[in-house]
């Protein structure tokens, strides 16, 4: 049966004696109740155990000047638990079935199964609870009300002897700003599910933690080795990811370290942990959200975070080490405000500017990034009065956009020193955001603030080639990258002598140019390529051997009287144009003799001979040159195949001859 619908039953149990057609709140319950007569009469006891309160008042002598002393060892125990509250024993009617225990304020309750006796244990100090005794049909048999003296407010979720949960507690009831912390708000503890301990809630403790307490959030502070899982990454399905109080209460993971270590301003990484954690509280707490704080034993790191919201909300120094000691009433979990470890947190943070404790707490959370309405979010959902809603000590810094076709959704000149600061901007119509720098104090910060759509201007790329070509083609280039390029000269064309000029946005830059490369590192403008080859001088082609005399042919192609030299050129690549060209000292016109060209394939195998004797050949007597047309020769027979060809000249008192191809 729900609570409401058990809050329903009891109310009409109540008109059932009485008679009577009220309909009662909650809060009205009691006086119905007493009126009843019933057997429960309104009973206070004392919530706090024994060894709890006598530390709570030795301890109250504490100095923030000296911490030299601890008494926190003269109640810490080896064999025994004094994590629990101290409760109440109630001897429950023949045929009870259930009791239901109900908060006066709030109406969060919880119904749990009873005969005998049964612990009454949990309950805010000082608060008016009711309880109910029902028979298996939901029939009241008995009802009273109970009140919970003293102000420290420990938990009991398990009550085996150093097992399951332990050192759980609320933070309120100590005097702060304007009044005293809330119960039932925060509260801090050991870990709900552990791999290592195989610690796992059972269905009454949820009930308990959740339903009760009304527990909503989990803020998780282990590391990722304590929270299973080898790549920690909250969401992820070998982790624990969610809360163990089921998917109705929120979960946060921050691997969190404590003390000193924890809340260096100078590690980045621990800050924005510390960060989002506070802003995790007062987000919770303006939202009537309470959370549970834990690690592993909700001893170091829990105590680190506590202790700067308590501090947030004006707890004295000295309280705020009686709470971390208080973790030693927990079996073997001993910890002294004179210890190294805590001291270290208290010494640093007194180093933060400030004139109180808690100036110096709020000044470590504004440099982590914590606004002055997530701070006072905090102490107003924390503090039962009306504590003073403080203003940031740092001065504003100034802002200034130096904007061209550019809007911004944002007029402030301003900005609080170490909050977040968001503008967006947009260009206007026929624009894009194409550049945009951001400076803070003089360092340029662009690359770690902006994020959007920066447009990447296209740069033109022109070239004007004559006799070579490029191997990029592009025709753009994005602003900001490189360009490359290789020049390659046609057949008959060199790059020795070459003109080539590179301009970028009309400034030459033809230093990025050696040796037929093109290498711009940085593209700022358009670019222009202008680049001539040279021709290429003539080569001599005509490597002559002397051949023997019988081989010999005229210009049918027959053998001729061995009277006088034959010579024989080496193979010459054959190319696809161009014009084949001889020289020779000769008096006496070349084409005179016989001569032949045959013609070759890559392999070098004869395909035909060509241009026998004199025929096809011009000569120059003046100048002692001839030619022959290469087209000529790739038109004829089987030429267009032919890779090479040979040359071959006969003559009688030969001086030179050479050829070449232009």
């Amino acid at each position: 049966m729900a609570l409401t619908d058990k809050l329903t039953a009891i109310a009409d149990a109540i008109r059932s004696k009485n008679g009577l057609q009220t309909k009662y709140t909650v809060s009205q319950m009691s006086n119905a109740i007493r009126e009843l007569n019933a057997p429960f009469d309104e009973e206070e006891f004392n919530g706090v155990n024994s060894v709890a309160e006598d530390y709570l008042s030795a301890s109250a002598a504490y100095s923030a000047d000296n911490y030299d002393v601890s008494v926190a060892g003269d109640y810490a125990s080896t064999t025994k638990r004094n994590d629990l509250p101290a409760s109440h024993s109630l001897s429950l009617p023949s045929g009870c079935a259930s009791v239901t225990v109900v908060d006066s304020e709030t109406g969060a309750g919880i119904t749990e199964a009873a005969s005998g006796n049964y612990t009454v244990e949990n309950l805010i100090p000082n608060r008016i609870y009711y309880c109910f005794a029902a028979d298996s049909f939901g029939r009241i048999l008995k009802a009273g009300s109970f009140k919970a003296l003293g102000s420290l407010r420990m938990i009991s979720a398990d009550r085996a002897n150093g097992l399951g949960t332990f050192n759980i507690r609320d933070i309120g009831g100590r005097s702060c700003d304007g009044g005293a912390l809330r119960y039932g708000r925060v509260f801090r503890g050991c870990q709900l599910n552990s791999i290592y301990t195989q610690t796992s809630l059972s269905a009454a403790q949820v009930t308990l933690l959740r339903d009760f307490l009304g527990i909503a959030d989990e803020i998780d502070l282990r590391s990722e080795a304590e929270t299973a899982g080898q790549d920690r990454t909250p969401g992820t399905s070998d982790d624990f990811n969610k809360s163990a109080l089921g998917e109705s209460v929120g979960y946060i993971w921050v691997p969190a370290a404590p003390y000193a270590s924890g809340v260096k301003l100078s590690d980045s990484v621990q800050t924005q942990y510390y960060k989002t954690l506070l802003k995790r509280v007062a987000k919770d707490l303006s939202e009537g959200k309470p959370c549970y704080i834990h690690c592993v034993e909700g001893a170091d790191r829990t105590a680190t975070l506590c202790a700067l919201i308590e501090a947030i909300c004006g707890v004295s120094q000295t309280d705020i080490d009686r709470g971390y000691e208080l973790t030693s009433l927990a079996q073997n979990r001993a910890r002294y405000r004179n210890g190294s470890e805590w001291k270290s947190l208290i010494t640093y943070l007194n180093t933060l500017e400030g004139s109180t404790f808690r100036d110096k707490a709020v000044n470590y959370a504004l440099r982590a990034g914590v606004s002055i309405d997530e701070i006072n979010a905090i102490r107003t959902g924390l503090t039962d009065g009306a504590p003073q809603q403080l203003t940031s000590p740092f001065s504003a810094l100034s802002v200034t956009k130096t904007l061209s076709n550019v809007t911004s959704d944002s007029s402030v000149q301003t900005a609080e020193r170490f909050q977040p600061l968001k503008i967006a901007l947009s260009p206007n119509s026929g624009y894009v955001i194409s550049g945009i720098t951001v400076t803070m104090g003089g360092e340029d910060i662009t690359g770690r603030v902006f994020t959007g759509t920066k447009v990447n201007l296209l740069r033109n790329v022109k070239k004007t080639l004559t006799n070579c070509t490029v191997d990029n083609a592009k025709a753009t280039v994005i602003d900001g990258e490189s360009f490359a390029a290789v020049i390659t000269p046609d057949s008959g064309y060199t790059l020795d002598g070459a003109i080539v000029t590179i301009k970028m946005g009309g400034i030459n830059v033809s230093e990025y140019y050696s040796n037929g490369v093109i290498a711009i590192p940085s593209v700022t403008g358009d670019i222009v390529i202008t680049a001539t080859a040279a021709k290429q001088a003539a080569q001599n082609l005509f490597v002559p051997e002397t051949a023997s005399l019988s081989s010999r042919i005229n210009s049918s192609g027959a053998a001729v009287a061995a009277d006088s030299a034959l010579l024989v050129s080496d193979y010459i690549e054959l190319p696809q144009s161009g014009t084949l060209m001889f020289e020779s000292d000769r008096t006496q016109d070349v084409n005179t003799y016989a001569g032949q060209i045959a013609l070759y394939n890559s392999s070098k195998t004869k395909l035909e001979l060509v241009y026998k004797g004199n025929s096809g050949w011009t000569w120059d007597s003046e100048k002692k040159t001839g030619s022959i047309s290469v087209e000529a020769l790739r038109e004829t027979g089987t030429a267009s195949s032919a890779a090479y060809i040979r040359v071959c000249v006969g003559y009688t008192d030969i001086n030179n001859i050479s050829i070449v191809i232009e």
